[in-house]
């Protein structure tokens, strides 16, 4: 790792089901939920009312483009640049071009391997560097601030935009669905009568760079950060939280803060009956279950991979 280095975070671009950034914030700061009845999957969900097209793109793909150009024009940087790095955060890609195709590698669709998404953009972006995508279920878009972070001290570019994005399709919610994850309300966040999630659309970009100049006045610092695994059950968190606690030990312990230091503690906060419970426990093993918890899922739905992008900002 680089000495003397430091990250810093901003020049954001934010798609929600509220709208834009600004909508975006301004929903949230109204306090109304965006979630909505969706006619076309029949559960209560947040989708993105307006969104750029691009042409020869999926609209995933355009919501993409749209928001890493927005970071690069408000930032002044440049894709072709070899210090500079684009990583993809995504769950579940253009998974919606599998329908009505055979189970064939022929017959799929090259736009469906997210490898290949990953470098149309690439492409159409002009980037110098060959796009990453990560893909690591919902925490995603939180661990791709871990990986940039590592790649920007470890010295191999000086800065990344980061992007996360996923969209609603009926593969979605049917896999939802199946687990009895999904809420027939707007859902509840850490209630105790919680019953479940609601699931939303959400692209949002932000640039990580070593380089202070190329952000506004004020950005964020980003001092630590970690990735645990609690190896539990691909369909249900930790019944401890001790895997999730040692993350955010971890990420306290690099960041040389301690508990008396933190002031705020923003969580995932599905509203699934386990999930929050996993959390609530992983905060209070932390020594943080004094300080004040918050979740956006009940405004905007459950983002998957953008959720961590879009929540930090």
């Amino acid at each position: 790792m680089a000495e003397g280095l430091t990250t810093y975070i901003g020049c954001g671009s934010l798609y929600t089901a509220y709208g834009d950034r600004k909508a975006s914030f301004l929903g949230l700061d109204s306090g109304k939920s965006a979630l909505r009845e969706d006619g076309e999957l029949g559960i209560i969900a947040g989708r993105i009312p307006h969104y750029p097209v691009v042409e020869g793109c999926t609209r995933l793909e355009s919501l993409i483009i749209t928001c890493v150009r927005e970071v690069c024009e408000e930032s002044g940087v440049r894709m072709d640049d070899e210090d500079t790095q684009l990583l993809i955060s995504s769950t579940k890609g253009n998974v919606e071009l599998l329908a009505g195709h055979s189970s064939s590698v022929e017959d799929i669709p090259v736009g469906a391997f997210p490898g290949a998404m990953a470098e149309k953009l690439g492409g159409i972006l002009g980037c110098a560097r060959r796009p990453l995508l990560l893909s690591n279920a919902c925490i995603s878009g939180a661990s791709a601030f871990v990986v940039a972070r590592r790649m920007i001290l470890g010295g191999k570019c000086r800065r990344v935009v980061i992007v996360g994005c996923d969209l609603l399709c009926e593969f979605i919610s049917s896999g939802f669905a199946s687990f009895k994850s999904l809420s027939p309300s707007p859902c509840r966040p850490y209630d105790a009568a919680r019953d479940g999630l609601n699931l939303g659309e959400a692209c949002a970009a932000v640039l990580m760079t070593s380089l202070k100049s190329e952000l506004g006045e004020n950005p964020v610092v980003m001092e630590g950060g970690f990735i645990s695994d609690d190896a539990n059950h691909i369909s249900g968190p930790s019944r401890t939280g001790e895997e999730l606690a040692i993350a955010i030990r971890k990420a306290m312990e690099e960041s040389a803060v301690s508990a008396e230091r933190i002031g705020f503690v923003n969580t995932h906060g599905t509203a699934t009956v386990y999930n929050d419970e996993m959390e609530s426990k992983a905060v209070s093993l932390a020594g943080l279950s004094d300080k004040p918890l918050n979740s956006i899922k009940g405004y905007i739905g459950h983002t998957l991979g953008a959720s961590g992008i879009v929540d930090l900002l």
